[in-house]
């Protein structure tokens, strides 16, 4: 069973942040942040899936995204004491 963040226990805590790298496409161009939006299901071991995509500031973060995503690791969520699925729009500010 899934549940949304609003429903958990507690909320998730990311426990690790992988590397990351921003594209040389952008920086070329003066660009120096960026903000994607992803849909993600935080596994009951607390493994990160993206689901979807649901918005971006530029298309070149949006690979950058997804695999700093799904490399991460959250604690794992809990409802009634259960550990669960979780499905979370997760906002990510990259940058330079």
């Amino acid at each position: 069973m899934t549940f949304f963040s609003h429903e958990l226990d507690n909320k998730p805590k990311l426990i690790n942040r992988p590397a990351m790298y921003f594209p040389k496409s952008l920086s070329d161009q003066g660009i120096t942040e960026g903000k994607v939006t992803l849909e993600v299901l935080i596994t009951s071991s607390g493994n990160v899936r993206v689901r979807r995509m649901l918005d971006s500031t530029h298309a070149e973060l949006v690979a950058v995204a997804r695999s700093f995503a799904s490399k991460s690791r959250f604690s794992v969520p809990n409802k009634d004491g259960r550990n669960v699925n979780a499905l979370f729009r997760w906002p990510l500010l990259l940058r330079q």
